[in-house]
C-alpha cells in the first residue's frame, strides 16, 4: 500500500503534491467507487427527469380531482415550510417558549 500522506502528530505536514491523486487513479476500489457514482447519479437523473415528466403531464390533463391530486404531490414540499414556520412561532411564543423572556 502506497503512503498517501506525510504528516505526523505534532509536526508540520510535508507537501505531496498530486501524489495522493496519482494513488487514487491506480487503485482499483476508487476508480470503481467513482464509475458507481457517476452511473448512479445519471441514472437516477434520467429516472427521476422522466417520472416528473410523467407526472406533470398527468397532472395537466383534465381529471376528476385533479385539485387534490394536485395538493397530494405538492404536500411533501408545504410539510417542513409550515413545520419550520410552527416551531419557530412557538419559540418565540411568550408564555409557552423554550426561551425564556424573563428578565
Amino acid at each position: 500500500m502506497a503512503r498517501i500522506h506525510r504528516a505526523k502528530i505534532g509536526r508540520a505536514g510535508q507537501w505531496v503534491g498530486l501524489d495522493n491523486f496519482q494513488y487514487l487513479v491506480g487503485d482499483a476500489v476508487a476508480l470503481l467507487s467513482l464509475f458507481n457514482t457517476l452511473f448512479y447519479t445519471a441514472v437516477a437523473s434520467v429516472i427521476k427527469f422522466a417520472l416528473g415528466l410523467w407526472l406533470a403531464l398527468l397532472l395537466n390533463r383534465s381529471l376528476p380531482f385533479k385539485s387534490f391530486f394536485r395538493a397530494v404531490v405538492l404536500l411533501p414540499f408545504i410539510v417542513p415550510t409550515a413545520l419550520s414556520a410552527l416551531a419557530f412561532w412557538w419559540m418565540y411564543d411568550a408564555q409557552f417558549s423554550v426561551i425564556s423572556w424573563r428578565s
